[in-house]
């Protein structure tokens, strides 16, 4: 009956409390003032609350955590509004068929057990909540004894201690109720579900019980998934993405207080039927179960097991994190410290054997999404999970965008002084034009390579749209010596990462290693850019992947919502117009020839940038870069830079866009005008304009209306995302239909307010402070700092820009803040944009 009950209470845990923090919001405006992340997850087994602050804040945050232990005030009408605010997240949520379906398989594989609920609850459950009920399970379970606090960073721990016993001291402990929780009984028998409805893309889901952490078997069965999934080279990716059943495939062994599953999903390749990825799933299970892991699978496991730990190392958020989740789930946080001993001791036969035991018929469950023809194409939406946040966790816009390896490790960010103390960033430029930047830190035994070549979307072709892309990611698809596997089974067998990426106007190049495999890694990156060969199979590969990646971006309403409105804003300007992902009908054509095309006018080495951060010296690192790519030189002709935009298309704020998508519960908005360019002397200005605006979600004055205040969306925001040429100023936000008039008033109400009435003194000191922060805990990975380096060195920022930013934000007033907002905000002549359900009385249907 109350369902959901733990994920909406972590909700509450933000509104105030009744002693020390009293009014909604008072958190985040203070955590936000030093440039804080502040957030909480629900899970199946616990809510956590997570802070990262400079380390002379610690004490903020001992006495938060202390303070709403005990005393949240979960007032009644706050409750209201953030009932609406969960509903919009299972809304959002129930949009993904992926996650559609990962929820039906798992109420499927769980019919008596807790787990066979979504953790952010059932609908009619968050409905139906009452304050009562909700305070209730508040004092029951939030008590000292039912809790583990993790502080992982820079403090004396003595000193600490005996803070955290002076602030606990009063907060009794209590007998928390523990439920005697209905068992699942052994499955005897594969159970089914079938999940129809609208969509273009086929998934499938298959779960098998296993038991407990700490099990003894739970080591095995993590490499069990890890050899399966974890690499282009291992049996499930070979099986099915390699021979072109399925887009992507994943396996995890999940660590649950009670007993959990091994889950299994894919997603089919446009045009194949899930019953033929089943055939070839079961079909790789038994020769797993018959066939041992190769010593070399074997070994390849376990050294991705040791990368990601060690990798895990370079952030202490991560530590915290896996160290609290060790304690809750298997009751003592020194297994994290023995999970790597216990995964090393795991033998082939260890493996053959959990396979045998528990990934049988009898104790499996099957999903399928099929789709039912009533909607054309859609994007990854995303597989399923079951944690939810108070916060929604999103990428940064590309102005402040990491490298794609950020995204395997790490924090974002703008570049500061103080990254490395002792150590300078040092630049080195090769005879043939190629730039390198090296970032000493030797803290933890990685190494972040990021950087660009100036080339992107914008370069490619009328009638080409996506080849930059797919260049991009035929990179690793095989050279003049190497296999795609060949290419693959270097970077799987280290647990190293290898990619690259287009964008509008640039190519993003990175990789992560262990230090001891900088060497092999930086030769391989320079022969995929160097000697790319093209192969004919593989391009088949990357095409279809393409396609069904484009059709499943059709069903996804946020990114239907944004592209419409990239579509409408640079209507002109076909360059800006498309998405670096590129058009069917264009991808469908591209020929190996424009591939080679495009790659011979993007890829030379002055045109390259190379950032490597981490525990590597500077003089080691320029001699590795000049033996790899000394002798490099471009070919043919270089693309010609792209002609500034000339002109700010604007829209009729009286016409919105609608964009009607079948079997959607939430509509997602997005509002916006062609903004400012990176490299605009004010951009400083707009910048903190747009934070105080909305740019922070929940302490800007846009979330704060139209989350926080009115509880119309689970998500709502304001951001520029600025590139060498003017990008979009755009409002985001997703809503129930019945919501969204009001959430569209409302944010036009606050920029219109802003134009008219500016910022006051307090809110820009605010957002100085909370920008200055951010840069400083922007610094907390290798992949962090690669990120700042490689966007001051791609927008010629210069090295000294870390050391200048707090100076340049501390000196922008109050005047130039307002003139930003006048210049750049142009309430009636924004373009709006929903895609989801039909809203009445906004505009007819777009087609």
């Amino acid at each position: 009956g109350i369902t959901g009950v733990s994920h909406q209470l972590e909700h509450m845990m933000f509104k105030g409390t009744m002693k020390e923090f009293p009014n909604p919001g008072y958190i985040d405006l203070l955590l936000g003032r030093f440039g804080g992340e502040n957030n909480a997850q629900t899970d199946t087994d616990s809510t956590s609350y997570y802070l990262l602050l400079p380390s002379d804040q610690l004490d903020l945050a001992l006495r938060i955590e202390s303070d709403r232990m005990t005393e949240a005030a979960i007032d009644p009408k706050q409750l209201v509004a953030e009932k609406r605010v969960v509903l919009s997240e299972l809304e959002g949520d129930e949009n993904s068929n992926a996650y559609f379906l990962y929820e039906n398989t798992r109420a499927a594989a769980f019919q008596y057990h807790p787990y066979h609920y979504p953790v952010i609850g059932t609908k009619w459950d968050v409905q139906h909540f009452t304050r009562e009920q909700v305070y209730a399970y508040y004092r029951a379970h939030y008590a000292p004894n039912n809790a583990t606090l993790v502080i992982v960073g820079d403090f004396d721990t003595a000193r600490l201690l005996s803070r955290v016993r002076e602030l606990w001291r009063n907060v009794k402990p209590s007998v928390v109720p523990r439920a005697v929780l209905n068992p699942e009984p052994a499955q005897r028998g594969e159970r089914r579900v079938d999940v129809r409805r609208a969509g273009s893309t086929a998934y499938i889901e298959m779960m098998y019980h296993i038991p407990s952490a700490p099990g003894p078997y739970l080591p095995a069965l993590n490499v069990l998934a890890t050899a399966l999934t974890d690499g282009r080279t291992t049996r499930l990716y070979r099986a099915l993405v390699e021979s072109q059943l399925a887009t992507d495939v994943n396996a995890g062994a999940n660590f649950g207080i009670d007993p959990e599953v091994f889950d299994i999903s894919a997603s089919a390749r446009n045009g194949i039927a899930t019953s033929t990825i089943e055939k070839a799933l079961l079909a790789e299970i038994g020769r797993v179960q018959q066939e041992p892991l190769s010593e070399h699978e074997l070994q390849q496991a376990k050294n991705q097991t040791r990368a990601d730990f060690v990798f895990a190392n370079d952030s202490v958020q991560a530590q915290a994190s896996r160290i609290g989740f060790f304690q809750t789930v298997t009751n003592d946080w020194r297994n994290t410290n023995t999970f790597l001993q216990k995964v090393n001791a795991v033998t082939a036969a260890d493996v053959q054997r959990v396979a045998k035991i528990y990934l049988t018929g009898n104790n499996r469950t099957v999903g399928t999404f099929t789709p039912n023809g009533e909607t054309p194409n859609p994007q990854a939406d995303g597989g399923g999970g079951h944690s939810v946040h108070y916060h929604p966790v999103r990428q940064k816009t590309r102005a402040l965008a990491a490298t794609p390896i950020a995204r395997l490790s790490g924090h974002g960010g703008v570049f500061g002084a103080g990254a490395v103390a002792g150590s300078q960033a040092q630049e080195h430029r090769l005879a043939n034009g190629l730039n390198v930047i090296v970032q000493e830190n030797h803290a933890n035994p990685t190494i972040t390579i990021g950087g660009f070549v100036r080339a992107g979307s914008i370069n490619d072709p009328i009638g080409q749209f996506g080849v930059g892309s797919m260049v991009a990611e035929m990179l690793t698809r095989g050279t003049m010596t190497l296999t795609s596997q060949q290419i693959a089974e270097q970077t799987d067998f280290v647990g190293a990462r290898l990619g690259f990426s287009a964008g509008r106007e640039r190519i993003d190049t990175g990789a992560a290693m262990l230090s001891e495999n900088f060497g092999p890694i930086l030769d391989l990156m320079a022969d995929t850019m160097r000697h790319p060969s093209f192969p004919a199979d593989e391009i088949d590969k990357v095409r279809g992947q393409t396609l069904t990646a484009l059709q499943e971006a059709a069903d996804d309403t946020a990114t239907v919502a944004t592209r419409r409105l990239y579509g409408a804003l640079y209507s002109t300007d076909p360059a800006y117009r498309h998405s670096p992902e590129g058009e069917e009908k264009d991808v469908a054509t591209i020929s190996r020839d424009d591939l080679s095309a495009y790659y011979h006018h993007a890829f030379r080495p002055e045109k390259t940038t190379l950032i490597i951060v981490g525990d590597v010296t500077a003089e080691n690192a320029f001699t590795a870069v000049e033996k790899a790519f000394g002798d490099w030189k471009g070919e043919g002709e270089s693309f010609v830079e792209p002609m500034p935009l000339t002109t700010s298309p604007r829209g009729n704020v009286s016409a919105p866009i609608q964009v009607v998508m079948v079997d959607k519960s939430q509509d997602d908005i997005a509002i916006g005008e062609v903004g400012l360019s990176r490299l605009t002397p004010d951009y400083h200005a707009a910048a903190l304009m747009n934070l105080i605006l909305g740019g922070d979600e929940f302490v800007g004055r846009v979330g704060k209306r139209v989350r926080d205040t009115e509880g119309l969306a689970y998500y709502a925001y304001t951001a520029f995302a600025p590139g060498l040429e003017a990008g979009p100023f755009v409002f985001r936000a997703g809503a129930n239909p019945q919501n969204v008039k009001r959430a569209v008033a409302s944010a036009h109400a606050e920029i219109e307010n802003m134009v008219a009435k500016g910022v006051t003194e307090k809110e820009l000191s605010w957002a100085k402070d909370h920008a200055i922060g951010g840069l400083r805990l922007s610094l907390a990975t290798n992949a962090g700092i690669a990120a700042l380096l490689e966007n001051a060195a791609f927008y010629k920022l210069g090295l000294g820009y870390a050391g200048k930013y707090a100076g340049i934000v501390r000196a922008v007033t109050k005047d130039q803040v307002d003139a930003a907002a006048r210049k750049y905000l142009h309430p009636d002549h924004e373009i709006t944009v929903i895609a989801g359900p039909p809203v009445t009385e906004l505009t007819t249907p777009a087609k």
